[in-house]
């Protein structure tokens, strides 16, 4: 198995490991308290963070750990140079830890790290540009890699 391929499985894993634990805080967001029921213990303690944005971590950064894996696999049916495949491997690296970051800070972020500054959804505050610039440099890598595969794909018969 190429290197590539055994980077995206590992990072594809880890980003989906962290989508599951963050599918705990939303359940404990919802309930108030830290615990795991049928066990008889559990502290009451808010959340930071709504339902809503824990949610959005889970699911999104389960769904980016699963398009790291699917790329590993895909990747090696396009007729691209090592070189196009590593620099595609650190764009998909980018997309999910750059989504993951966006998930992660928009959490504190009043603003819902939609902007540099406050905006209608909440004032500013410091995870705002963290999560915003998470957001965008994953967006924008992964659709040069969608253009760049798409340029790559064999012609139909």
């Amino acid at each position: 198995m190429p290197n590539y391929q055994i980077t995206l499985y590992k990072h594809g894993l880890v980003v989906m490991l962290i989508g599951l634990v963050s599918g705990f805080f939303l359940a404990f967001s919802l309930l108030g308290e830290i615990g795991l029921s049928p066990i008889p213990f559990a502290i009451e303690m808010e959340i930071f963070g709504s339902p809503a944005r824990w949610k959005a971590a889970h699911l999104g950064n389960m769904m980016n750990g699963m398009v790291l894996i699917l790329f590993a696999s895909a990747l090696p049916n396009f007729k691209l140079s090592d070189s196009l495949t590593s620099k595609i491997t650190i764009g998909l690296l980018i997309t999910a830890w750059g989504n993951f970051a966006f998930y992660m800070f928009a959490l504190i972020a009043p603003n819902r790290g939609l902007s540099f500054e406050g905006n209608r959804l909440g004032e500013f505050n410091w995870a705002g540009p963290f999560s915003y610039v998470g957001g965008v440099l994953a967006a924008v890598a992964l659709i040069t890699i969608a253009v760049v595969l798409i340029r790559a794909l064999p012609k139909a018969k």
